[in-house]
């Protein structure tokens, strides 16, 4: 995904669909040249408006589940 111009990548889910992904965004967080990688568990516009603004708009993949 990095050599496709990706940088980041959020997940959005709830609950269950969640939960695995948020482990997973611990564990990228000590790895140098992963992508960055956020877990939206909620779709309160305070939490989209934060995890939007922490990314380029232009080189994320959002994924939901």
């Amino acid at each position: 995904m990095r050599a496709d111009g990706f940088e980041s990548v959020i997940l959005v889910g709830m609950g269950g669909s969640s939960q695995a992904p948020m482990a997973l965004e611990e564990f990228h967080a000590s790895e140098g040249n992963a992508l960055d990688f956020i877990v939206l568990d909620s779709v309160s516009p305070a939490s989209v408006r934060a995890a939007l603004q922490r990314v380029n708009p232009e080189t994320t993949l959002v994924l939901a589940s």
